[in-house]
């Protein structure tokens, strides 16, 4: 499996949350996400080796830049340009005042169905960490 030949040889590592930011930008917000810190360079080789790994079994390689995140929420459709724009303005004002810590020693493949309701989130396979 192609998760498992990318972990091959990363041991468990820590992660560690960053700053809270918006995708695409703080005038029109649709993301509300958190940077990942830590020990990055292992989640960033993974993350290549996976593109690699998949890229033979048909998946088009990404176009953007990988930036370590965790999507926290999602602004609805129909949301005013004003309350972006506040939700916008309201997140570059905040920050993270703790230090919080993500013990890494599995890495998981979710699947993402979004509905009017929300996401519902499942995990389709895991593979563990380690030397």
């Amino acid at each position: 499996m192609a998760m498992e030949r990318a972990s091959q040889g990363i041991s468990p590592f820590q992660l560690e949350f960053g700053d809270l930011g918006v995708f695409p930008d703080a005038r029109r917000p649709r993301v509300l996400w958190i940077g990942i810190g830590g020990e990055v360079e292992k989640l960033v080789i993974l993350q290549q080796r996976l593109e690699d790994a998949l890229i033979p079994l048909g998946f088009a390689r990404e176009s953007r830049r990988f930036v370590p995140h965790l999507t926290l929420a999602r602004i609805r459709e129909g949301t005013s340009l004003q309350e972006r724009r506040s939700f916008g303005e309201l997140v570059m004002a905040s920050g993270l005042e703790a230090k919080y810590v993500i013990n890494t020693g599995s890495i998981n493949l979710m699947r993402s169905q979004l509905t009017p309701t929300g996401a519902i989130y499942s995990c389709l396979a895991a593979t563990r960490l380690q030397d």
